[in-house]
């Protein structure tokens, strides 16, 4: 099968039954005999040789509300890792625990 970018993809079953649990990819769901999730296909813009696959979703909203949140926890945490980098340490802030706590919020705040 030649692969083109630009193109919408299905999963095979036998590729997400061998490599689903380990990579955390998404399941093939049968719906009304359809398959979802749906891929784009996509070239990376700085290594020409990797395409990507990305899942398509009607839902919109939940998936931005699920960015905004990650970004803010990511935003936490680099402005800790770069104060930590600069020698300087504050008195409330212990990053190890702190990293454990922006892990927690992240899996604690994802949207089902």
């Amino acid at each position: 099968m030649e692969i083109k970018e630009g193109r919408l993809y299905f999963i095979k079953d036998e590729f997400l039954i061998k490599y689903g649990d380990k990579y955390n990819l998404m399941e093939n769901k049968e719906e009304k005999g359809t398959k979802r999730p749906t891929y784009f296909c996509f070239r990376d813009s700085k290594q020409n040789e990797i395409l990507w696959f990305v899942p398509m979703s009607k839902q919109y909203e939940k998936y931005m509300k699920i960015y905004e949140i990650k970004k803010e926890i990511l935003q936490k945490a680099r402005t800790a890792i770069a104060l930590a980098n600069k020698g300087m340490v504050s008195t409330y802030t212990n990053l190890p625990e702190f990293i454990k706590d922006l892990r927690l919020e992240i899996e604690n705040t994802s949207i089902n």
